[in-house]
């Protein structure tokens, strides 16, 4: 399989982090941080699919469509967001692991 076709994968939050929905918005929790995050309406969209282990491909097609953004610039947004979310411990991420056909 050529690497091109390898995508990060998600396979959802680290299960210790709380998430309630309020509204469009979610509230995270980490309890080992103690630190809260808000995510907006698309960080929402972004957070339940992560949470649904879909590929930021996907994901960027699917806000592309919802959203009415160009899907290079809405899979951009989302592999910045992910990433900002892994950095902050949030997620389990599966880097090299294929995406199914």
């Amino acid at each position: 399989m050529a690497a091109d076709n390898v995508t990060p994968r998600y396979s959802g939050a680290r299960p210790e982090i709380v998430s309630v929905r309020h509204g469009d918005a979610t509230v995270l929790l980490d309890p080992s941080s103690g630190q809260y995050y808000t995510l907006n309406g698309v960080g929402s969209f972004i957070w339940d699919r992560v949470c649904d282990a879909k590929n930021a491909t996907r994901i960027g097609a699917e806000i592309g469509e919802v959203f009415d953004v160009a899907a290079e610039q809405a899979q951009r947004d989302v592999a910045h967001f992910v990433s900002a979310l892994a950095a902050r411990n949030l997620l389990i991420l599966e880097i090299g692991a294929p995406e199914p056909l």
